[in-house]
């Protein structure tokens, strides 16, 4: 008869510290648990005839605290500046009298494989957290941030 043993568990709450509003007298506020920071610049190509820019390298540098999976850290980054990519230069919502006129993918353009950068290096900066779990700090859609005023400072 084989016996059973129980597996080593371990169980952990994250609390998060409370926020409050700003204090009118102090101007002292706790708005956010963490703050994160991105920074990108931006190798590009303008057709002058045509207007048309084509990314070839973005490097883009974001503090996530303690990157707990690297790879997905990276491909975070990577999916955020090809959709950066289409908000700045591709998508045009239209709508006219509470309609959306841009529908379809055949009118509202999104990146395709083929307008995505050349390049997007990734610099994942690890500075951890002392108020998030782990260390962690959160990505989400930080690396959409500085991509659009980096197209345009080129005067396209």
């Amino acid at each position: 008869m084989a016996s059973r043993g129980t597996s080593g568990c371990a169980e952990f709450t994250y609390l998060a510290p409370k926020t409050t509003p700003f204090d009118k007298e102090t101007g002292y506020a706790m708005p956010n648990l963490s703050y994160a920071y991105a920074a990108q610049a931006v190798e590009l190509e303008v057709d002058l005839e045509t207007g048309f820019i084509k990314l070839l390298r973005v490097i883009s540098a974001n503090d996530v605290g303690q990157a707990i999976n690297p790879g997905l850290v990276q491909g975070q980054i990577e999916g955020a500046v090809v959709q950066a990519e289409g908000y700045a230069l591709t998508e045009n919502l239209i709508s006219r009298n509470g309609h959306i006129l841009t529908d379809q993918l055949s009118t509202y353009l999104i990146p395709s494989v083929l307008d995505i950068p050349d390049s997007v290096d990734s610099v994942i900066l690890e500075i951890a957290e002392p108020n998030g779990p782990y260390g962690a700090r959160g990505l989400g859609e930080l690396p959409l941030l500085p991509l659009a005023p980096a197209d345009r400072c080129c005067g396209a």
